[in-house]
């Protein structure tokens, strides 16, 4: 994948416009669907502003790499380690959780200047932010047949590809 297509689908999975990724980041209007089109190529530390702004390598922003999440890895061993040595296993579902609270709690540092908040109260927003989002999607999964559907028939394949 592209730059281009990269971007796109990064702005889209972090609910941003263009015009909002261009204030982020002191961009006119127009330069982000110029870059998402293909028009332009940014400078490199435009690209690193955006990589950390969606909290992504940039090998991975510029199609480089499938790994997504540059602090991803440092963080679960760090975690691991800590709770290791506290006598805590640390199960594979409890991964999603950590992701979770991560990519909250990232999306309030970068929304708000980390000076406005201490880690405490960072930390029980992004833990209200995976309540409330974790209890609409269960909700819509529950209530809604054909994305149930979906959801299943697309993780049923994941699996019979990983067989593959």
């Amino acid at each position: 994948m592209k730059f281009a297509q990269r971007l796109k689908e990064l702005r889209k999975e972090n609910d941003l416009t263009q015009l909002q990724l261009a204030n982020m980041l002191n961009y006119g209007y127009t330069a982000i669907a110029n870059y998402e089109n293909g028009r332009n190529q940014p400078r490199l530390n435009d690209i690193i502003k955006m990589a950390n702004i969606f909290n992504v390598s940039v090998d991975y922003f510029v199609g480089n790499s499938d790994i997504k999440y540059k602090n991803q890895n440092h963080l679960y061993y760090n975690i691991n380690n800590q709770l290791h040595k506290n006598g805590i296993k640390l199960k594979d579902e409890n991964y999603f959780l950590i992701e979770l609270l991560y990519y909250n709690a990232n999306q309030i540092f970068i929304a708000k200047n980390i000076a406005e908040y201490n880690i405490d109260k960072l930390f029980e927003k992004a833990v209200q932010n995976c309540q409330y989002s974790f209890s609409k999607s269960l909700l819509l999964l529950l209530q809604n047949k054909l994305y149930y559907d979906i959801v299943k028939n697309c993780i049923a394949e994941q699996f019979y590809n990983n067989q593959h």
